[in-house]
């Protein structure tokens, strides 16, 4: 020690000079927050151990702006949605109505499809009811100066808008469509119920128009009228009333016979007192025979047509000269041959009336 009571220095190395501070260690270390950081503290019931989680200035203001632009997006979706949801809403009832429309106009071409056949059909009826309006005998065909056929109601208006009111457009459309659905609809229900009727009368017609051409309709044979269906007396001996069951049409051996109406050959050949005679079966009960030929020129089995040459004027079998003599028959009862056919003028004597 010192005489002033101080203790003398230690010997030793001099003392370091102090080192310059670091800015850096200025910075708050990890467990002191800096200024504008947030720290969030998570307390537990225990208390055993406090969690701390620090948000840094930036860190928060970037989710600031997430928020923003999250809350301005969702307003801005918002906003557009209560704008389109209308529209929307007119597009999906456009669209269902589209989708409707469609399914109508499919149905309404295949109604169509069906028109065509009806109206293939009806031609076909009209063709055939013509035909039996239209004989083609001495009568001459009916005049067709009149039209038979009745007016065809219209099965759509010219023009949609005129079903669409004053809205036109799409409504008038589905509108117009509609009321193309139910006259269509109403058509073929017409004509579905109506056609069976047509069908019989048809058939019924039909059946008239054979029945026609089963009665005589073509003279027989060329020559004169001289001798009628009825009692008269007997060309032997002239004194004895007998009943001719034909009409006698007298000519030259060699005239042409033919047969008066279309039919099947049913006897061709020889006939006891009629000689050499055809037999015609007409169908409905009906037969004509062609009697006392000197030739035959069909057979048995054979179809003919009316007007066609089936024989050869003679005078075999039971005769007293050359002549046709012709018969009708209905259902096996001979009956008179003038009430069906028609005298031409020159097979009439002259002076001599045409039968009534």
């Amino acid at each position: 020690m010192t005489p002033g009571g101080e203790r003398p220095p230690e010997s030793g190395p001099p003392p370091r000079a102090p080192r310059a501070r670091d800015p850096r260690m200025d910075r708050p270390s990890a467990a002191e927050p800096a200024r504008g950081d947030w720290q969030v503290l998570v307390v537990p019931e225990s208390l055993d151990e406090v969690r701390r989680f620090r948000v840094g200035s930036r860190a928060l203001l970037r989710w600031r702006l997430l928020a923003f632009l999250g809350v301005f997006t969702t307003l801005v979706s918002w906003v557009a949605l209560a704008f389109a949801w209308p529209r929307s809403a007119a597009y999906d009832e456009v669209f269902a109505e589209n989708v409707g429309l469609k399914r109508r106009l499919d149905a309404i071409d295949r109604k169509m499809a069906e028109v065509d056949r009806i109206l293939l059909r009806l031609r076909l009826y009209d063709a055939q009811l013509d035909s039996f309006a239209e004989p083609t005998g001495d009568h001459g065909p009916v005049s067709s100066s009149v039209d038979r056929s009745p007016p065809a109601e219209e099965l759509w208006p010219d023009d949609p808008g005129e079903l669409g009111g004053e809205e036109g457009g799409f409504r008038g459309a589905v509108d117009w469509v509609t009321a193309v659905d139910d006259r269509l609809t109403s058509f073929l229900d017409t004509f579905h119920r109506a056609e069976p009727h047509l069908s019989r009368v048809v058939e019924d017609l039909e059946q008239v128009r054979a029945l026609r051409a089963a009665l005589p309709a073509v003279w027989p044979a060329d020559g004169l009228l001289t001798s009628d269906y009825g009692w008269r007396r007997s060309p032997w001996d002239g004194r004895t009333w007998t009943h001719h069951s034909g009409v006698d049409i007298g000519g030259v051996k060699g005239n042409v016979v033919r047969a008066s109406a279309a039919g099947r050959v049913v006897l061709a050949g020889w006939d006891q007192g009629y000689g050499k005679a055809v037999r015609i079966d007409h169908g409905f009960g009906i037969e004509t025979l062609y009697a006392h030929n000197s030739s035959l020129m069909v057979a048995v089995g054979d179809r003919v047509q009316a007007g066609q040459q089936i024989a050869r004027m003679g005078s075999t079998g039971r005769s007293t000269g050359p002549h046709c003599h012709f018969e009708l028959s209905i259902d096996g009862h001979v009956v008179d041959p003038l009430d069906y056919l028609i005298v031409p003028d020159e097979a009439l004597l002259p002076g001599q009336r045409r039968p009534q």
